[in-house]
């Protein structure tokens, strides 16, 4: 008689930055966000603590939770992950395997995962819903064939910024990254009235991923950037981080025809199979319009978190932050470039 072997379940917590079993599992079933090289990419410039849980069965890793810990004068909490679009938990593909992955979430600390939408975590009721955003995504392919699923305006578009004599150039250069980290600097400050992310940040991404898996796509108009897109890849698929432009690149249709470039280079330097476009906010209804415009699929992100309450000081420190960068985000006196090292001080404190 030939007994059966029960599958042996282990929950083990690891640094997903230098652990193989996260390196595994990432690679096979998760995403840049997932990447060891992008957690430590957050962990050096922002200060994160990277942790991750892993599901083992037989020792085999199955399923994942990357999170950041997180302990400064906004008081202890927890996010999956910081500063990433989204950070789904992996592998999980029934409550079972949630509930197992998912013992070490303190309801005492607050606690944040923002993924695409999950039956395990709605049915979670240490969890509820409190912001919903939109996400898109291209599929890529043979150029002649992306071309024909364009949107009409959007091939209108390019069309037109080729012919008023928009150029396109593709950079991984440090210095083409600090020109984009300057046009994204005003287009926070101008439009959202923002901080952008703090040089240290674009600086670890470049260290990070250039020169094979990073690119700087922008739009030249007499002899200046006016838009640009900053390009990430990982495993076979290519991210669109950021985009950025002047004023003047919506009448120069300069930002699709940058996107589209985009899409043509991903597929033809790195042979990425898809162009994650990130997330949208719903109430940026004009970058949801752009995206759409390029999009072979769409869905929907959720930011989950738990009931805890956070340090009874967090209000009034987040009153402070906010005070502060309005006060310098406002006035016309504080040029972009002393914006710099007001972000590198604050910007941590943002998630």
């Amino acid at each position: 008689m030939t007994g059966t072997t029960t599958p042996t379940l282990t929950v083990v917590e690891v640094d997903p930055c230098s652990d193989q079993r996260w390196a595994v599992l990432a690679a096979s079933t998760g995403g840049l966000f997932h990447a060891p090289r992008w957690l430590a990419a957050m962990r050096d410039a922002m200060g994160i603590r990277p942790r991750a849980t892993i599901v083992l069965v037989d020792d085999v890793p199955r399923a994942g939770l990357a999170l950041g810990e997180i302990d400064d004068a906004l008081g202890a909490r927890r996010s999956t992950f910081p500063f990433s679009d989204f950070c789904d938990p992996l592998g999980v593909a029934d409550p079972e395997t949630w509930r197992s992955l998912s013992t070490t979430i303190d309801v005492a600390v607050p606690y944040t995962i923002r993924c695409h939408r999950h039956p395990a975590l709605d049915a979670d009721p240490r969890l509820r819903s409190t912001a919903h955003f939109g996400w898109h995504d291209i599929e890529l392919g043979p150029p002649e064939e992306m071309w024909d699923r364009l949107h009409p305006q959007a091939r209108q578009n390019v069309r037109r910024a080729r012919r008023d004599g928009v150029t396109v150039e593709v950079r991984t250069d440090p210095g083409a990254v600090g020109d984009f980290h300057r046009l994204h600097t005003q287009l926070r400050r101008s439009k959202y009235r923002m901080l952008a992310q703090p040089t240290e940040y674009f600086e670890a991404l470049h260290a990070a991923f250039a020169p094979n898996d990073l690119m700087v796509v922008r739009a030249v108009l007499d002899g200046q950037v006016i838009a640009g897109i900053l390009l990430l890849r990982e495993g076979d698929g290519a991210y669109y981080k950021f985009n950025a432009s002047l004023p003047d690149a919506l009448a120069s249709r300069a930002n699709d025809l940058v996107a589209w470039t985009a899409m043509y280079e991903s597929h033809h330097r790195w042979q990425a199979q898809r162009l994650d476009l990130g997330l949208s906010g719903l109430d940026q209804p004009g970058l949801m319009r752009y995206k759409r415009k390029f999009a072979t699929a769409d869905g929907e992100l959720v930011t989950y978190t738990n009931d805890a309450a956070p340090a009874p000081h967090a209000g009034a420190v987040r009153r402070l932050i906010d005070g502060i960068t309005a006060a310098v985000v406002d006035d016309p006196t504080v040029p972009d470039a002393a914006l710099a090292p007001v972000a590198s001080v604050l910007y941590r404190h943002f998630c």
